[in-house]
């Protein structure tokens, strides 16, 4: 581990089972490392405005709580803290190289600041996260459990089989995903994902 995200692993374990600090930082996050980036302003906007829907309700808060905060929503919201303290880490001069794809990408989002630079780099970060905790999504209830964003991302092939997400429930419980009158570009997705 470098001295860049070795310092952004600390920040997110400081803020762990603080919500409030959970906003602070993602809130430093968007102003770099000289706490100066006016054209980060609605991005910042952006993920605040998410993560205070996230924090009031409850998701956020510590899994020992009453009631407990989510495991899954905890993890996606640790991994995008993490990948943009890296990110600012970096920019700061803290020694290394990006630990994964998606600190490439807010790297690149902090040089050019555009709403395609944003969602690449978000989304990167997400996709990351529903990678690596893909078993927490399991526990969460029915609504949860359909929220997932999609990229160019290879391996969320390996979330689809035969057309039906297989992310949150096995592939015996597809039924879930599916309406009574599909919508045109969900059938062009389920064709272009079915096995040949």
């Amino acid at each position: 581990m470098t001295g860049a995200s070795l310092l952004a692993e600390t920040q997110v374990a400081a803020v762990r089972d603080d919500p409030g600090a959970r906003l602070a930082l993602m809130a430093r996050l968007f102003r770099g490392p000289t706490g100066h980036a006016p054209r980060h302003l609605p991005f910042r906007r952006a993920a605040l405005s998410f993560m205070r829907w996230q924090v009031r309700r409850g998701l956020l808060d510590p899994v020992r709580a009453s009631p407990p905060g989510s495991p899954w929503w905890r993890a996606m919201n640790e991994r995008l803290l993490r990948d943009g303290c890296e990110a600012v880490a970096l920019l700061g001069g803290e020694a290394g190289e990006p630990s994964s794809q998606a600190v490439g990408f807010w790297l690149a989002f902090s040089e050019r600041p555009t709403g395609r630079n944003w969602y690449r780099a978000h989304n990167a970060s997400i996709v990351g996260g529903y990678l690596a905790h893909r078993e927490l999504a399991e526990a969460e209830n029915e609504p949860e459990r359909f929220f997932m964003n999609v990229l160019g991302e290879p391996r969320l092939l390996e979330l689809v089989r035969d057309g039906s997400p297989v992310y949150a429930w096995p592939y015996e419980r597809r039924g879930v995903w599916r309406a009574a009158a599909p919508p045109r570009a969900a059938r062009l997705v389920a064709r272009a994902t079915r096995a040949p």
